[in-house]
C-alpha cells in the first residue's frame, strides 16, 4: 500500500468553533493519558482531518454520487437548500462569498440552483454555514 501525498489546506474557522475543537482535543488527550497511554497525542489538525474523513464517508453512503461532482443519475436532480439556510442564519450571499473566498456571482448561481458546486466549493460553503446536516443541505426533485 503506497502512502498518498499529504497536502496542506488552509481552513478558516470562527473563533468559537476553534475553541470548541480545542476543548474536545484537550479532553481527548487528557482522557488518553489516563486510560490509553499508548494512543498518540491528537492535534487540532488531526481532529479536523478526522471530521472531514468521517463526513466524506457518510456522503459516500448516499445513493447519489455526491462525491463525484454531484453527478446524480436516475430520475431525480439534486438541489440545495442553501438559500433557506442563509435566511435562517441571517447571512447574506455577499457575506457567504466573503467567508468562502468565492466570487459573489458563483455563490448566486449555486444558491439559486443554477449550477452544482464542486466538492471543494461545497465544503467551503458547508463550513461557512457551520456544517448543517447533509440531509438538510440537499433535496431531490423529479427530472
Amino acid at each position: 500500500m503506497t502512502k498518498e501525498k499529504l497536502i496542506e489546506v488552509p481552513v478558516r474557522l470562527r473563533e468559537s468553533t476553534l475553541q470548541f475543537i480545542e476543548n474536545i482535543v484537550e479532553y481527548e488527550n487528557k482522557k488518553n493519558r489516563l486510560f490509553n497511554k499508548d494512543k498518540p497525542y491528537t492535534t487540532v489538525e488531526d481532529f479536523i482531518a478526522g471530521c472531514c474523513i468521517e463526513i466524506i464517508r457518510k456522503i459516500e453512503t448516499y445513493n447519489e454520487k455526491i462525491v463525484h461532482g454531484f453527478d446524480i443519475t436516475g430520475e431525480y436532480k439534486l438541489k440545495n437548500n442553501i438559500k433557506k439556510i442563509l435566511k435562517e442564519k441571517n447571512i447574506k450571499q455577499l457575506d457567504l462569498a466573503e467567508l468562502t473566498g468565492l466570487d459573489k456571482s458563483t455563490i448566486n448561481l449555486i444558491v439559486n440552483n443554477r449550477t452544482q458546486p464542486t466538492l471543494e466549493v461545497f465544503l467551503k460553503i458547508w463550513a461557512a454555514l457551520d456544517f448543517p446536516p447533509i440531509e438538510e443541505m440537499f433535496y431531490k426533485v423529479p427530472e
